[in-house]
């Protein structure tokens, strides 16, 4: 098993090996969608690799709007808890 390490450790483990910089956002995307789209323009970025998960990948599939839907949810969820 590969060791859980913080993103400044990878980051850091990246440039000694590559000796390129990786440059780190922490944004919640369901709730900074217009901060995300903000870094994406900024930066050029072609790519993104996302890791998360969606519950139902179907609505996500379909529209910013649809996806939100179970973001939305799910959050207001855990709040009345």
């Amino acid at each position: 098993m590969t060791p859980i390490v913080s993103i400044h450790e990878i980051i850091k483990a990246w440039k000694d090996v590559s000796g390129k910089i990786i440059h780190f956002y922490l944004v919640d995307v369901s709730k900074e969608y217009e901060r995300l789209v903000s870094i994406i323009r900024e930066n050029k970025i072609d790519i993104i690799i996302h890791l998360g998960e969606q519950r139902a990948a179907p609505y996500s599939m379909k529209s910013r709007t649809a996806s939100r839907y179970t973001v939305d949810n799910k959050y207001l969820l855990k709040k009345k808890k």
